[in-house]
């Protein structure tokens, strides 16, 4: 995964949904159909036990030195 990168942006609704339909379509995806829409709600979710993300992601670091 050394060749990927995470960001994050934002646009116009409209171009998003455009851009998932093109891709969709090019990558395989037909079975969703152009008519179609993927929702873009993020529904949060609480944890169950109370977490500290910032000690996990250390270990988790830490784990690969």
């Amino acid at each position: 995964m050394e060749d990927k990168i995470k960001t994050s942006i934002v646009i116009d609704r409209r171009l998003w949904e455009e851009f998932k339909l093109k891709v969709s379509g090019e990558k395989g995806l037909k079975m969703l159909g152009s008519e179609r829409k993927i929702p873009l709600t993020i529904v949060p979710v609480k944890p169950r036990v109370t977490t500290d993300a910032g000690k996990v992601v250390r270990e988790l670091r830490d784990s690969r030195l």
